[in-house]
């Protein structure tokens, strides 16, 4: 019970105690596979009752010769049974994704999809996109700003974002320029957000 959640980065990195110690040459087929398929029966007791969350970060692979969608995550089926959730992330393979800095036309960032492709407590097969800017991480501004407008919070008159009746800036770069700005117009935006999408109560009680 000492920590909440614990991450581990990443399955495709695990290198069973027979494989480090063997030869790089030598063969040990589903080896890992059989190795996540124990542990997990360890470990999900043990996290249940600690009351610990366990993030798996895992990497796609091509299977060989496959009919269908070839992609498979590493380490087998185990992991994709015992968990919980299972969120698919994917980065800028598209040049659709991509951000580009409209002043210097230099690629700053891209579009990050995630997917919930199981989910055994809520509904699954969500989509959400969120940007994600080099060296800085996910911009939660931009993201506040586009559901926003979406909901209806934020009006965007052609170039214009408007907040009740008051420009906010002429573009939307300007726009979420001035969100980073001005602390207290973002804070009040994105508790409208929270609320509107019904997640208030959430938000509060883990504030706590």
């Amino acid at each position: 019970g000492s920590y909440q959640v614990a991450v581990i980065d990443s399955v495709s990195s695990l290198i069973p105690t027979a494989e480090a110690e063997a030869d790089i040459s030598d063969d040990f087929m589903a080896l890992l596979a059989r190795l996540m398929s124990k542990a997990l029966r360890r470990f999900t007791p043990i996290a249940n009752k600690a009351g610990t969350l366990i993030i798996f970060i895992n990497q796609l692979r091509h299977k060989i010769g496959s009919y269908g969608n070839p992609e498979t995550t590493t380490g087998g089926e185990a992991l994709a049974f015992y968990a919980t959730g299972r969120i698919s992330i994917r980065g800028p393979e598209s040049k659709q994704r991509r951000i580009v800095d409209p002043a210097t036309g230099l690629v700053i960032g891209h579009e990050t999809l995630f997917e919930i492709v199981k989910n055994k407590l809520a509904p699954p097969f969500r989509t959400s996109s969120i940007k994600l800017i080099y060296g800085k991480g996910y911009d939660f501004h931009w993201e506040v700003l586009e559901l926003a407008v979406s909901l209806g919070i934020v009006d965007k008159l052609g170039g214009w974002y408007k907040y009740e009746g008051q420009s906010i800036a002429n573009g939307e770069l300007n726009a979420v320029a001035c969100l980073k700005e001005n602390a207290e117009l973002y804070n009040r935006i994105r508790a409208q957000v929270i609320e509107s999408v019904g997640l208030k109560e959430v938000y509060e009680q883990n504030s706590r």
